[in-house]
């Protein structure tokens, strides 16, 4: 043993007893250290170590075919809803039909009782690859007695033409939602059209949980049947456009939007009687 390591100041006096004595050295106890136990045992670890990575690669294995399955289950298609379209015959109702029609025509009060609140609305409307379009909105409330809570009319102006739409909306309640009349003009100006009492081409009732009904002017088929509905259509429009005052207030504001012709001409005066 060298003497620098034995002569280390740490309070073992073994060392140095073992620099006077001249101590021999002497071999390992092979009984305790043999080289075939060592090298069995290393072996016997590694092959416990490759079990078990083999076991874990199973898991693994048997995990990823799972999320697998499982990811095309996700991603199989599922079963399309049914669709339900109801077709509406605009151009030959049935009797049915037509009944339902006259009914909801007959509920709208001939002779409205509005209440204070109305509004008044105009703009113009641009669409790409469409006319400019010019329209005055106007709507006025019943009153609480009255099965409809609101009317509207609304009158748009472009190109193509004038649309004029009058819109009765049934109170909450009624499996009736609305009413609807409409005529389309294609040519004249539009103080022409405000001014005459133009007959609605178009009928619709839409109703709550049911099929809408619907009635429009067909040229190519015989409507005569029909006509008693026109008629009731028309004096309702001609009724509300009255009460509204439509063609006094939509034309001046037709106008406003710089719409030409928009305000019909006032009817001369009567002379006086002297």
């Amino acid at each position: 043993m060298g003497l620098p390591a034995v002569l280390e100041r740490d309070r073992s006096l073994a060392q140095f007893h073992d620099l006077i004595q001249r101590q021999q050295p002497h071999a390992i106890d092979q009984r305790k250290f043999r080289h075939g136990l060592i090298v069995s045992v290393a072996a016997r670890e590694l092959s416990f170590t490759i079990a078990g990575l083999k076991h874990s690669y199973k898991i693994l294995a048997a995990l990823l075919f799972a999320a697998c399955a499982f990811a095309q289950t996700q991603k199989a298609p599922q079963a399309t809803p049914p669709m339900q379209v109801n077709v509406i015959n605009v151009c030959t109702p049935s009797p049915d039909e037509q009944k339902d029609i006259a009914e909801t025509l007959g509920k709208i009060p001939a002779r409205p009782a509005f209440a204070p609140d109305f509004e008044i609305t105009r703009g113009r409307t641009v669409i790409p690859n469409a006319p400019v379009s010019n329209w005055v909105r106007m709507r006025r409330e019943f009153g609480a007695e009255s099965p409809f809570s609101s009317v509207q009319y609304a009158v748009t102006v472009d190109d193509k033409g004038i649309v004029e739409t009058m819109v009765f909306r049934a109170r909450e309640g009624s499996d009736l939602v609305q009413v609807s009349l409409e005529d389309r003009v294609t040519s004249g100006t539009p103080a022409a059209v405000l001014s005459a009492d133009t007959p609605p081409n178009r009928i619709r009732v839409e109703r709550m949980g049911k099929p809408s009904r619907g009635l429009a002017r067909c040229p190519d088929t015989d409507q005569s049947a029909y006509e008693r509905l026109f008629a009731k259509a028309s004096d309702v429009l001609l009724q509300y456009r009255k009460s509204m005052r439509i063609a006094a207030t939509a034309g001046p504001e037709l106008s406003r939007l710089g719409v030409a012709n928009a305000v019909p001409a006032r009817a001369p005066a009567a002379p006086k009687k002297k």
